[in-house]
């Protein structure tokens, strides 16, 4: 599995970013999204209800992701995780800005050569032009160290962070693990109640969500500090076609997002002056829905990916995704500046289907099924993992099988 990824279908693989863009997946919605808001919940009511086991939010989880909901969920918390997200935002996210702009000499060194998840990434994604990641493992610099007795060393996955020096950007180090592991460990709150409400699934696999989230050194997670430049000219909103992330779906098992902020040239903090751009979220028939936090409440959002929807047996659905940029290329409108953190399994990790269905009846109850035909379904990937070899009878479904055989079917479709 060596240089697939599966933090999402586009992060790590620009090449296969085209057929992702067509008009019949991404076209502009007509009419208002048919799943509306984004469900919020309380990370009282979370506890509350892993203290005791009661259901009572169960509705809330199938409306974030189930078969016709948006595939993600808004956590707000009291006071103090307010005023936390709201410093982590105003005071953290515009660090990518500045990581950004640091010397040459100084990001060619935190490049991996190995890796293009670990690092800083410039200049190797479809859209980088008006984009610069910076990845990282949330809890310790050698994940290589800590893993798990079935998984080998594998340097594309399990390289060493690179951070910039104390002396180049202090604080810079301290900041991002704060923020990452602030999000993790929400994030494995909330994947405890969705495990809840999975036991209700008949041969669900207990612990195959709760244990893809737990923040360890031997996780496979990945956190992923973005910074989205304004377009300089219209060369470079065209080469994008107009997307600072275009749509796809992510392949883990859980995202969480620190909401992005803009940065104008003196590094304030201001609103978004384009309200086309930003994050959307796309439904079953192709339309697309901006995000938008709960109103006066600083929040974290959480979206699934195509694991948890395996391992679920499609009781719980991932769903497209993108950034749009501004409309008009300006090359003074403010830079966004966001975090995401990708919990996800390790690559020898085998997804567990509920016993109860075979993997071409999880596929079928998979809602890509109402995407556009130019999306590779559900089905057909497990159609091809079969001819492959890769899923049988005695060989199960594997986290690194299942992104080859994805990433594969994309690139043969340009």
């Amino acid at each position: 599995f060596g240089s697939s990824c599966c933090l999402s279908l586009i992060h790590c693989f620009p090449s296969f970013v085209g057929p992702m863009l067509r008009a019949s997946f991404c076209r502009a919605a007509a009419a208002a999204s048919p799943f509306g808001s984004i469900p919020v919940l309380k990370l009282a009511d979370i506890r509350a209800a892993l203290a005791t086991g009661a259901g009572n939010l169960f509705p809330t989880i199938d409306a974030a992701f189930g078969p016709t909901g948006p595939g993600a969920v808004w956590i707000v918390g009291d006071d103090s995780f307010s005023s936390k997200v709201r410093r982590l935002r105003t005071q953290f996210l515009p660090k990518a800005k500045e990581l950004a702009l640091q010397p040459d000499d100084v990001c060619a060194r935190l490049a991996d050569p190995d890796s293009i998840i670990t690092g800083l990434a410039k200049g190797i994604e479809a859209t980088d032009v008006a984009k610069t990641s910076f990845y990282y493992h949330p809890v310790g610099d050698e994940p290589g160290n800590h893993l798990p007795s079935h998984q080998g060393f594998d340097k594309f996955w399990h390289s060493p962070n690179r951070f910039p020096s104390e002396e180049e950007m202090p604080g810079f180090k301290e900041a991002s693990r704060e923020a990452a592991q602030f999000v993790v460990s929400t994030g494995h709150e909330l994947a405890q109640l969705m495990e809840l409400r999975l036991q209700q699934v008949e041969g669900y696999k207990q612990g195959s969500l709760s244990n893809a989230t737990e923040m360890t050194p031997g996780a496979n997670h990945k956190a992923r500090l973005i910074c989205y430049h304004p377009y300089q000219n219209e060369e470079e909103r065209t080469k994008s076609k107009g997307m600072w992330g275009a749509a796809h779906l992510d392949t883990g098992s859980l995202t969480g997002l620190l909401p992005g902020v803009f940065i104008d040239d003196s590094n304030t903090v201001v609103p978004n002056p384009d309200a086309h751009s930003g994050l959307y979220v796309v439904d079953r028939q192709g339309n697309e829905a901006r995000v938008q936090p709960p109103a006066e409440s600083d929040a974290l959002l959480y979206q699934i990916g195509e694991t948890l929807q395996i391992v679920s047996g499609g009781e719980m659905q991932a769903t497209p995704h993108l950034i749009k940029g501004p409309e008009k290329a300006d090359p003074t409108f403010p830079t966004r500046c966001a975090l995401a953190v990708f919990m996800q399994p390790h690559p020898m990790d085998e997804l567990h289907i509920p016993s109860s269905i075979s993997p071409e009846q999880m596929a079928s109850r998979t809602a890509d099924r109402f995407l556009p035909p130019e999306w590779p379904t559900m089905e057909f990937r497990v159609a091809e993992m079969r001819k492959q070899g890769l899923i049988g009878d005695d060989k199960p479904l594997t986290f690194g099988a299942h992104g080859a055989v994805t990433f594969s079917n994309l690139k043969a479709q340009e």
